[in-house]
């Protein structure tokens, strides 16, 4: 429905941790989505007519839509990038990728990268434990220059981008290059 309706997105959250790194259990899924490229009000009015309850963003009081799925306890977040923000960035890096086993359909998807500098720019200790997963599954594919580069503009993020790097089995090369 997102590609019907003209919006540009990626997946992240759960699911992108579940493509990239340790799968774990969710209830949500995230997906950034550009509405300034696309007609949310055309995806939410469809969304209703499907039986599905949308709350916007003015409801939640934050930058996101919430979409409850009925007779299940499943939901999803369609969150708006904040200006001048990393959610950006999210967006311009995300890959075409088929992530269900038993689904023909590619989805739009961030990259491994941009999974672990969103989750160190906003994580809690669940989103440690996916950062490490990524770094271990992943290990010398990922851009190790790209992540230095993003963590390196905050230092909170880099102390977490060292600490956590320190955790993977990756560690040593995840830190290369960093003084």
């Amino acid at each position: 429905m997102l590609r019907k309706h003209n919006l540009r997105y990626a997946l992240f959250g759960a699911v992108a941790v579940n493509y990239w790194g340790e799968p774990r259990g969710t209830r949500d899924i995230d997906f950034m989505v550009a509405v300034e490229e696309g007609n949310i009000e055309g995806f939410t009015s469809e969304a209703r007519k499907a039986g599905w309850s949308v709350y916007t963003p003015e409801e939640m009081g934050s930058n996101k839509y919430v979409i409850n799925f009925p007779d299940t306890a499943m939901f999803a977040e369609l969150w708006i990038p904040r200006p001048g923000s990393y959610d950006e960035e999210l967006l311009n890096h995300r890959v075409l990728r088929k992530i269900f086993r038993d689904s023909k359909r590619k989805f739009w998807i961030s990259t491994p990268e941009t999974v672990i500098i969103h989750k160190l720019l906003h994580g809690g200790h669940k989103d440690f434990g996916d950062i490490v997963g990524i770094m271990n599954r992943q290990g010398h594919v990922l851009d190790r220059r790209y992540l230095q580069k993003w963590a390196s503009r905050n230092r909170r993020v880099m102390s977490r981008y060292r600490m956590l790097a320190k955790e993977s089995l990756y560690g040593d090369w995840l830190l290369e290059d960093i003084k």
